[in-house]
């Protein structure tokens, strides 16, 4: 088995994973583009969900694509990397933050690949699973870094960002992050019974949390170019010491992943 990483914004360039073959997968959604690696004894599977030029906005990706391309390739585990806002003082820019729940705000998307005439209800109780984000969080320790723990992510549309008045509902809600990638992308994989971590890297403060100041993509820019180098090490680390097992997360996958 192979274990996949999803890369986000500002996140494509990593010396690990540099050197890879690139590989496009025909699915039946679509084509995906991956990298194929063997890192440390490991096959590793990069897919960059923008791609590598970040061409493609939250709303355009084929998440359905992706998924599938990575379950194709033997990947049962999967660690995706997003970049955030915060709705809470704790989660200041530059905190890594390992995602526990999300709220979906998304619209006329690819949500799953239950098959017409289907009638697939899969469970949603621990969205992630709870075995790879515990190797995630031991990758982290070994390298002295923190993550913290409890994040409750919520997706909107994008590409536009949030207003202030939203992320107020969205605070009040539970939501402590906000993104634009973790839906469907984290659902899809539990469909197609993928084991997956979401890591995310708080980027900004979102809209009206930060004293009213703007949300400036640039400021988001430069925190990622300098997180770059930890999340790196933490890759490192769980490469190294990352190990297959079956996990309950794979009894969920519904009858049209298996024909694959």
């Amino acid at each position: 088995m192979s274990l996949g990483i999803i890369s986000g914004t500002g996140l494509y360039d990593f010396a690990l994973l540099s050197g890879g073959q690139k590989s496009l997968i025909e699915t039946p959604y679509g084509q995906a583009t991956v990298y194929e690696n063997d890192i440390d004894g490991k096959h590793v599977v990069f897919l960059p969900r923008h791609g590598k030029g970040h061409s493609l906005p939250p709303h355009l990706i084929n998440y359905r694509a992706n998924i599938c391309a990575l379950s194709t390739l033997g990947v049962r585990d999967v660690v995706a990397l997003c970049c955030v806002g915060s709705l809470k003082s704790e989660f200041g820019p530059g905190s890594l933050v390992l995602v526990d729940q999300f709220i979906d705000q998304t619209w006329g998307r690819e949500m799953t690949f239950s098959a017409p005439g289907a009638v697939d209800h899969v469970d949603m109780t621990a969205p992630y699973c709870s075995r790879l984000s515990q190797a995630v969080l031991k990758a982290a320790d070994s390298c002295s870094l923190e993550v913290k723990t409890g994040g409750i992510y919520i997706c909107t549309q994008g590409p536009r960002f949030e207003t202030p008045a939203e992320i107020k509902i969205f605070a009040a809600w539970g939501a402590n992050l906000v993104g634009m990638t973790g839906v469907p992308e984290a659902p899809l994989a539990r469909e197609a019974g993928l084991c997956y971590a979401s890591l995310a890297v708080v980027a900004n403060y979102a809209a009206g949390m930060n004293q009213g100041e703007p949300v400036d993509a640039d400021d988001i820019s430069c925190i990622m170019a300098r997180e770059k180098d930890d999340l790196e090490n933490i890759l490192r680390a769980l490469i190294r010491d990352y190990e297959t097992t079956t996990c309950l997360c794979a009894q969920s996958e519904i009858s049209a992943c298996r024909q694959w």
